[in-house]
């Protein structure tokens, strides 16, 4: 029985199409039963293309903190091919640090100091994800920004429009509160999916515990600086098994301003960030939060905020979930009508590849619903097998998860009666055929009353020569 059956037209067909590739977030997510502190959360499976287990004010724009940096990084590891470059410690990248913005005071540091002649593009890479060394991401942006930290600023924000993160802008490259850094829970999930995909090395870096720092004039014989994300610290109390990665970001206040940058006294308590990615069972999940609480309602240092609403989900997903092959290639979807075929009047449509989808565990793909759009409503012989036919798009919870194209599964010859009948009722109904029955009528009616007329004469004549001879 057909889902949907509309008569479109091919240009049209293809302008769908389009709009339905362009990457839009979809929630169709299930209550997990449990409240998550955290006012942006997205949460998707790494094992399919996006599947989306959780969302929650996924596209509300809210500050990025230290996850900033998950940008720096890829922007660096991209420019930057040769890692053990010794890169330029200027003045410039420290100097913001110790300003009157009290928004940049107490910046989470690696101990990297000013024209040191022996840091790599590795070492700062390093710090600036692990240790969230905010004077990496200051001295990152000026030696690849051309020594301009501003000109990085701006290849920031281009690369997150063509990486598809519309909903975010960011005004320095390590993080620390400004106004004009903002992002969405699905935009930094864009951002850093398309690190763990497209960025070589990426997770080799985020998914360490500790890492070696060259030796300078404070530490002569060099020293050792940890990840910030103790989920994956097999000696912390946070700990999770099977979480790699990928970036914390905390600020414990936001301080005012006034329109000359100057604090104006009044400050707001400040809020943790974390993107996490875990595998466990043969499944791997993506986490980004944004703004849980940096305090809790007594005051309090709460460290755990963001912690515990990705261990929440972890437990959840890993508990519940399953992937489940929503719909097979091969497989048969409908038949349509076929015009002109020998001896076949209708054709089957089969999906062209697999598609699976992460689903509650209690769940079944009867869960997908099918909505079927085929190019034509009817189609003229000859079909070659495997031509294009239609859609079928796949909606779960109301939204669209994913969509397969269908093709024919056979070949239908073009029947030569049907095809002559065809052109001959085409012919009959045709304007130039009228037309030319019109006129042979008249040609012939025509011939017809002129040799009546003639023999008319004929007769007449007759008749009076037989008089005349009398």
């Amino acid at each position: 029985m057909r889902s949907i059956k509309k008569l479109v037209l091919i240009p049209a067909f293809f302008v769908l199409i389009n709009i339905l590739s362009i990457n839009i977030p979809v929630s169709a997510t299930v209550d997990p039963g449990f409240e998550l502190e955290s006012k942006g959360v997205y949460m998707a499976s790494l094992d399919s293309d996006g599947d989306v287990i959780y969302a929650k004010n996924e596209n509300t724009k809210l500050r990025p903190a230290s996850t900033v940096k998950i940008m720096t990084a890829i922007l660096a590891l991209e420019m930057e091919s040769n890692l053990d470059k010794i890169a330029t410690i200027t003045y410039d990248a420290f100097d913001e640090f110790h300003g009157n913005n009290p928004n940049y005071q107490g910046a989470s540091q690696a101990l990297i100091e000013p024209t040191q002649k022996n840091i790599t593009y590795r070492d700062l890479v390093n710090s600036l994800m692990l240790a969230s060394a905010c004077e990496s991401a200051n001295i990152l942006a000026y030696n690849l920004g051309g020594n301009s930290i501003p000109n990085f600023i701006k290849m920031m924000n281009d690369k997150a429009q063509e990486i598809g993160a519309v909903n975010t802008h960011f005004a320095n490259p390590h993080g620390l509160h400004h106004e004009g850094n903002y992002t969405t829970a699905y935009d930094l999930y864009l951002i850093t999916k398309y690190a763990i995909e497209n960025v070589p090395g990426f997770m080799e870096i985020v998914e360490k515990t500790t890492y070696k720092m060259p030796p300078n004039k404070n530490n002569p014989n060099g020293y050792n600086i940890s990840s910030t994300i103790t989920m994956q610290n097999a000696g912390s109390d946070f700990y999770y098994e099977g979480v790699k990665g990928v970036k914390t970001g905390s600020i414990n206040y936001f301080y005012e301003l006034d329109d000359e940058g100057n604090p104006t006294g009044n400050k707001e308590a400040g809020s943790r960030s974390l993107v996490t990615t875990a595998t466990k069972n043969g499944y791997s999940y993506i986490i980004v939060t944004l703004e849980s609480p940096f305090f809790t309602e007594n005051g309090e240092k709460y460290t755990a905020s963001a912690i515990n609403d990705h261990t929440k989900l972890y437990n959840w997903a890993f508990t519940n979930f399953k992937r489940t092959l929503v719909i097979e290639k091969n497989e048969g979807i409908e038949n349509v009508k076929v015009s002109k075929g020998k001896d076949k009047d209708e054709i089957e449509a089969i999906a062209t590849e697999d598609l699976y989808y992460i689903l509650p565990s209690y769940l079944d793909k009867s869960a997908v619903t099918r909505e079927i759009s085929f190019e034509k409503e009817i189609y003229p012989a000859p079909i070659e097998k495997g031509q294009s036919l239609g859609i079928v798009k796949l909606l779960y919870g109301g939204k669209q998860i994913g969509e397969v194209q269908l093709v024919a599964k056979d070949s239908v010859e073009l029947s030569m009666i049907e095809e002559y009948k065809e052109r001959a009722s085409e012919i009959i109904d045709s304007g130039w055929f009228k037309a030319s029955i019109i006129i042979l009528f008249l040609l012939i009616s025509t011939f017809l009353i002129a040799r009546t007329i003639q023999r008319e004469k004929k007769r007449k004549m007759a008749k009076f020569n037989r008089k005349r001879r009398k």
